[in-house]
């Protein structure tokens, strides 16, 4: 009989017990206060008259003697609030439109009444029908058949939640959905999301890394240039080097420099080159290979403190310069100047020269007129979660060499009217 009373919570079990509660969560603050009333329930008044309690009851009362306490009921006019949240619960009625829809969705859909049709006259272990919706059973799992009318439409809801790949878009899908062919139509519309057009990067194989750079076959028409670094501060600040390389001599030119920007480039250049193609940056190697001396020379030489590089960067580009190229089998200075390069013998450099020298997928094609995407080349502050493509932008002009001129089609953002390249370029399905 008692373990039954137990089990009852009356509203004096409950006043109690919480009452008890709530003192011992602040027994430290209120064992040497005297508490004037208690303002939640009239448990503790009925407590105190009632003349059989059960055990945890009896146990209650006893922790509330050692303390000093006197019990005023608050009645429940003053408690409005309580009854209004936990005392009414509120009905929600929820409006399931995504079924009510894929039921009138399948009724007009031919194929899925022929499948209705049929189930009628004799029963399927792979179809089934439930409140006039058509179901599929497969791998353990009930998958609603979707009319082709909603195929797109519930693809691009689930995609939208997250803007997920066509595999995790595609595992979702099976979850609760049949649909035939699902893999190519998750594909077809995620091709087709303006969102992952301008914010994904471009995947697969890189583009066009065999299109050779064309050059004339004159000394100092073609430069190949590049920014080193940051190296070492040097007392006057310098912490890159500035590369220069004739494409025709292989005659090169060492600059330090102290900042890596557009203006130190010209300034070293006196602005010979005229034609420059900015954000769409190539080349062929040709300064990289002079970087890979470079660096391990640089090294050896400054090993006592790094910080003097700078003093044997002339020194270097002497060697370098009066050094045979493999490519021309002649000195770089000898192609620009037509005399070979008188010169002081420097042994340690050129053995460190020496030493250091001897050890894509297919372009996509684009048409005038075609939709595109092209990959933001502007870099600034605050751009890290901008989109990595702007567009669309339409193909005005077909250029040699995968280049071509492109315009802004609406309103968004990017230049009115640039000159991109294929591999900075996307399809603009949407």
């Amino acid at each position: 009989m008692e373990e039954k009373q137990n089990c009852i919570q009356t509203p004096v079990n409950k006043g109690t017990a919480q009452f008890c509660y709530k003192k011992q969560k602040m027994e430290s603050y209120i064992r040497l206060l005297h508490v004037e009333k208690d303002k939640y329930s009239r448990g503790k008044k009925r407590l105190c008259k009632k003349k059989e309690l059960i055990t945890r009851i009896v146990r209650w009362a006893l922790q509330l003697e050692e303390f000093d306490y006197e019990i005023e009921h608050r009645a429940g006019s003053r408690m409005k609030h309580v009854d209004a949240l936990s005392r009414y619960p509120v009905r929600m009625v929820c409006n399931d439109t995504l079924t009510s829809k894929l039921k009138n969705a399948q009724e007009e859909d031919d194929n899925i009444q022929t499948l209705k049709s049929l189930l009628e006259k004799q029963e399927s272990e792979e179809f089934f029908e439930r409140n006039g919706i058509l179901y599929k059973y497969l791998n353990g799992r009930e998958l609603i058949v979707t009319p082709k009318a909603m195929q797109a439409e519930l693809i691009k809801l689930i995609h939208e939640n997250g803007h997920f790949s066509v595999g995790k878009t595609e595992e979702i899908m099976k979850q609760e959905f049949f649909i035939p062919n699902l893999s190519n139509v998750v594909k077809k519309v995620i091709i087709n999301c303006v969102p992952c057009i301008l914010a994904n990067k471009k995947t697969g194989k890189k583009e066009g890394f065999l299109n050779p750079i064309s050059k004339e076959s004159i000394p100092l028409s073609t430069y190949h240039v590049d920014f080193i670094g940051p190296l070492p501060s040097t007392n006057k600040s310098y912490q890159h080097i500035f590369t220069v390389v004739d494409a025709f001599t292989k005659f090169t030119w060492l600059y330090p420099v102290k900042t890596v920007s557009a203006e130190s480039a010209l300034e070293k250049l006196k602005q010979q080159q005229k034609t420059f193609a900015t954000g769409v940056p190539r080349g062929n190697g040709q300064v990289e290979r002079i970087h890979r001396t470079l660096i391990p020379v640089l090294t050896k030489l400054s090993l006592d403190d790094s910080t003097k590089w700078y003093k044997y960067v002339d020194r270097l580009q002497r060697i370098l310069n009066s050094t045979i190229s493999r490519s021309t089998k002649w000195t770089p200075f000898e192609l620009l100047v037509g005399i070979k390069m008188r010169n002081k013998e420097d042994i340690l450099i050129k053995d460190l020269l020496l030493e250091e020298m001897a050890r894509r997928k297919k372009t996509s094609s684009y048409k005038e007129g075609d939709l595109v995407a092209i990959q933001r080349t502007q870099f600034g502050a605050g751009l890290k979660l901008r989109p990595k493509f702007l567009g669309p932008y339409k193909v005005t002009k077909v250029n040699s060499k995968d280049r071509y001129e492109v315009e802004k089609v609406g309103q968004h953002d990017g230049p009115n009217s640039t000159t991109t390249s294929a591999d900075l370029m996307k399809h603009f399905y949407a």
